[in-house]
């Protein structure tokens, strides 16, 4: 019996559409329901920055529960920019003759994840304290590096005359493109622009890099399973030898270690600023004390304030048994934020003169 040969067309648009369709409305589901719990995602993929805020973001009554249970909700908002906090809201509208001392702060998760409402964090004391024009932007999991592509992005934009780099412990790990082979954090190492030998820009690269990235970037269901796979740290390894040479390339190029990696980043962020602004003011703050003695050595050699009385600050307050954090037993919750923001506002009025 012949066959007619558009037969097998139909056969395979057939099955095309019987495993679309499925897949289609467990990913549209799958994003109503978060919609409904008030968790929409507020970053997305970024060919620069390798993920970013989403710009125009606006969540209202978002949940967060602190580390001894009590709950709260949280307003999240980014401006047309991605900046989590800029001119709609400052509390203290600032006098027209300090305009010139725009504060740019930029940062990871304590900076950008929704841990607390944008009045609530700590780069709002800024503005509400000293009364400056503050713009803040943060990039969760990122590193120096990161923070670095997205100050070449912000300056133009802010045109800051003062600049407040928020760093961490796992910055190291961040800039360090051997975690890209190690680490079963894919929707980062997979995702996340390191520095070349060269001084350029590189990715993980190949087929299941870019595979990965296309799924994680269009699909929010992907993306949670991947996030609930990585909590649980199960690991998929990765292999592809040109990533792996640029990797070895770079790390032996910066001196063979995750600080030293680090350090090139933010050699590259001080001169980048520099050269923007020769007369700009930068300052440095961790989010924690415990690498403290190597990131002060780290700033001031490149001429940066370091202070770390808002981190210490923080963790005396936990130390007295006063609850600070969330309940992943890092990221500060309200309490925290609070303490962090007005230690700091009050050193930095010192350090400008105001």
């Amino acid at each position: 019996m012949a066959r007619f040969p558009g037969s097998y067309a139909v056969n395979l648009l057939l099955i095309f559409l019987g495993v679309a369709f499925p897949l289609l409305g467990a990913e549209y589901t799958f994003r109503i329901i978060r919609v409904l719990a008030k968790k929409p995602p507020y970053y997305q993929s970024d060919p620069v920055l390798g993920w970013a805020p989403v710009p125009n973001t606006d969540i209202q009554g978002m949940p967060v529960v602190s580390s001894d249970g009590s709950r709260y909700t949280v307003s999240f908002s980014t401006d047309s920019d991605g900046l989590r906090y800029s001119s709609s809201d400052w509390r203290v509208e600032p006098v027209s003759s300090s305009l010139r001392d725009r504060v740019l702060v930029l940062g990871d998760s304590f900076t950008g994840d929704a841990y607390t409402s944008d009045s609530d964090a700590w780069f709002s004391f800024l503005n509400e304290t000293l009364g400056l024009p503050v713009y803040a932007y943060g990039i969760g999991g990122s590193g120096t590096y990161q923070q670095y592509l997205a100050l070449k992005r912000l300056l133009p934009l802010v045109k800051p005359s003062v600049i407040v780099l928020q760093g961490c412990s796992n910055d190291h790990s961040n800039n360090d493109p051997s975690s890209i082979f190690s680490s079963h954090i894919r929707n980062q190492e997979l995702r996340r622009p390191y520095l070349a030998a060269d001084g350029s820009t590189f990715f993980a690269d190949g087929a299941y890099a870019n595979i990965y990235r296309a799924l994680f970037a269009s699909s929010q269901l992907f993306a949670f399973i991947d996030n609930q796979l990585a909590k649980k740290q199960v690991s998929v390894p990765f292999s592809h030898a040109p990533t792996l040479a640029k990797s070895a390339q770079a790390i032996q190029s910066y001196g063979n270690t995750p600080e030293k990696m680090t350090g090139q980043s933010l050699r590259l962020f001080v001169s980048e600023a520099r050269s923007y602004d020769p007369q700009v003011k930068i300052f440095g703050v961790l989010c924690a004390t415990d690498q403290a003695k190597w990131w002060k050595a780290a700033f001031e050699t490149l001429g940066v304030t370091y202070i770390h009385e808002p981190a210490a600050a923080v963790e005396a307050a936990e130390m007295s048994g006063k609850v600070v954090r969330i309940n992943d037993f890092a990221h500060w919750n309200i309490l925290g934020n609070r303490i962090f923001g007005q230690e700091l506002a009050f050193r930095l009025e010192q350090h400008l003169g105001l």
